[in-house]
């Protein structure tokens, strides 16, 4: 009832709104808990990253098309939410509902803030002057950060967290911009702070004077949802043995052979929940540095368009290319490393990572209970099948054949909707020949996309149906947690990435139409309807060549 009420009302909130875009990278918020996995890939691909654990993140900031003032923001961060391990009980959001609350906190303190000041100068109590960011007073969205503090924390039933200067280590953001080729003047500094960008001016449309104060709608809704989050944790002081408070074993992530004593730690450990409003607010520093960016950029134009297709992931036929090896794909199944859990969430028996024989026990009760066929352990190898799911269809399918992808297209963003948990590389990878496929069609003069040279991929993960996680077929072999939850088998990644090709490149001038800058947008959901417009030339994206 409260979704639908929910899709209701945003229907009925529909009017004209503007979408700015920006991104950066985030390096304080997450760490990779399967590090020996990530190794196992090339060390030429690994020579292109600088970090082992995706860090960019990318957000769209939505404004009323007639006032400019903010009515949303859309964003992308991977990190698992599981700052709360196994042991909480409650029903959470964690870190992400944190991130979530402390952005519509601030923007609508923010903007309470503002009308107050307006208030104040209308009547002469304050002076313009002192009023603009620089003055004597301060600028309305940097006051209100206390706001986004309070919500974080009490999101999670915490006192209030301090967001002062001196603040404690864990509170410390390290957050830069990507840039593009037109504001490599504008960059902003690299270094730590809750701020940047130009919170002073509003964006608004061509034509029409700034606010001199951000401004919002009372019913301003933020998202902060997961990229390529598979491998991510939030746990950023690494795994500790609980009984030694040693590091634990690297390759297996066990303590004198016990997965359940290898405990992540987050930055305020032992307290889970003060780790969550931190890594929360940690995401919620970064997309405020976003928005504020977001608004001094040309607002999104282009092109409109989407993909959407089914795929029976049981039995594909992936060719060698570029981007590809060959092989296929096979039904369903989970390992035995699955059952030894993570560091975020520790397993129980004697299961471990990195096991790609399994526990002798184990197989024995498998082959008695339910033994996978020959054929599916050689498809799955060198998974040790623990869980044959493609089989069990009682009193429904444990896990699905069918899923879905989709890529969405709103001028130079593409966003790759894929239903599970992609590891830091196999998103990498992804994003990386979707890029590639989209520049080439530019730079050759194909119609998709033929307004952009640069286009910004964004990897929206566990969108559609749930099929657990993908990693690389380097990362399967080595079969830590991820890998042995690769239900398809090896080559999961591989067809996920020859069918994204294929359908960025199919059917384009029958679909493709193009937007204006105004675009129609709810307050609570979003919702873009196609116009006739010239595209406008845009910035270039911030990846990584």
């Amino acid at each position: 009832m409260a979704a639908s009420q929910a899709i209701q009302a945003a229907h009925d909130s529909l009017r004209p709104a503007l979408l700015f875009l920006a991104s950066g990278d985030l390096t304080s918020a997450s760490v990779n808990r399967s590090p020996t996995a990530y190794l196992n890939n090339p060390e030429e691909e690994r020579s292109m990253y600088d970090t082992d654990v995706d860090t960019d993140m990318t957000l769209v900031r939505v404004a009323d098309a007639a006032s400019g003032a903010g009515r949303g923001a859309l964003g992308w961060f991977a990190v698992h939410c599981t700052s709360l391990n196994n042991t909480n009980r409650l029903v959470s959001g964690d870190n992400k509902a944190a991130a979530q609350l402390a952005i519509e906190w601030w923007a609508a303190e923010a903007e309470l803030r503002a009308l107050n000041l307006l208030a104040e100068m209308a009547n002469g109590t304050t002076a313009a002057a002192d009023a603009a960011a620089g003055g004597d007073m301060p600028n309305a969205a940097e006051v209100s950060m206390i706001a986004a503090a309070a919500a974080s924390s009490a999101a999670l039933g915490l006192e209030e967290l301090k967001m002062t200067e001196g603040a404690n280590e864990p509170y410390k953001t390290m957050f830069h911009l990507h840039t593009t080729r037109e504001r490599k003047r504008m960059v902003l500094a690299s270094e730590p702070g809750f701020h940047g960008g130009d919170p002073a001016q509003q964006a608004a449309p061509e034509g029409q004077a700034g606010s001199q104060f951000l401004r919002f709608e009372p019913g301003f809704v933020a998202a902060m949802a997961q990229a390529s989050v598979g491998d991510t944790s939030p746990n950023t002081q690494g795994a500790f043995c609980l009984d030694t408070g040693l590091p634990c074993d690297r390759a297996s992530s066990t303590c004198n052979g016990r997965n359940e004593l290898c405990h992540g730690r987050g930055p305020a450990w032992p307290d889970d929940r003060t780790s969550a409003a931190i890594i929360g607010l940690q995401q919620f520093l970064g997309a405020l540095r976003l928005y504020d960016t977001a608004g001094t950029q040309p607002p999104l134009s282009g092109r409109l368009d989407f993909r959407s297709v089914y795929l029976d992931m049981t039995n594909i036929s992936v060719s060698a290319s570029e981007w590809t090896r060959p092989g296929r794909t096979c039904p369903p199944a989970m390992g035995m490393s699955f059952a030894a859990g993570t560091t975020d969430g520790p397993g129980a028996f004697d299961f471990t990572q990195g096991d790609t024989r399994g526990p002798p026990l184990w197989r024995i009760v498998r082959n008695l209970v339910l033994p996978p066929s020959r054929e599916q352990q050689a498809c799955q190898a060198p998974k040790p099948i623990l869980l044959d799911t493609g089989q069990i269809t009682v009193p429904y399918l444990w896990q699905p054949r069918i899923t879905q992808i989709s890529l969405l297209r709103l001028g130079r963003l593409v966003i790759a909707c894929v239903p599970g948990e992609f590891s830091t590389m196999a998103g990498r990878r992804l994003k990386r020949a979707l890029k590639a496929r989209f520049t080439m069609a530019a730079n050759t003069g194909n119609s998709v996309p033929n307004d952009s040279d640069d286009p910004v991929i964004v990897l929206s993960g566990l969108t559609g149906t749930y099929s657990s996680y993908i990693t690389t077929w380097e990362e399967y072999q080595v079969q830590r947690y991820e890998g042995a939850s690769t239900l398809y088998g090896p080559h999961t990644l591989d067809a996920y990435i020859q069918v994204g090709l294929q359908y960025c490149s199919s059917g384009k001038r029958a679909r493709n139409k193009t937007f204006s800058v105004t675009a129609y947008v709810a307050s609570q959901w979003v919702g873009l309807w196609a116009a006739p417009h010239q595209p406008v030339a845009v910035p270039r994206d911030r990846q990584k060549p």
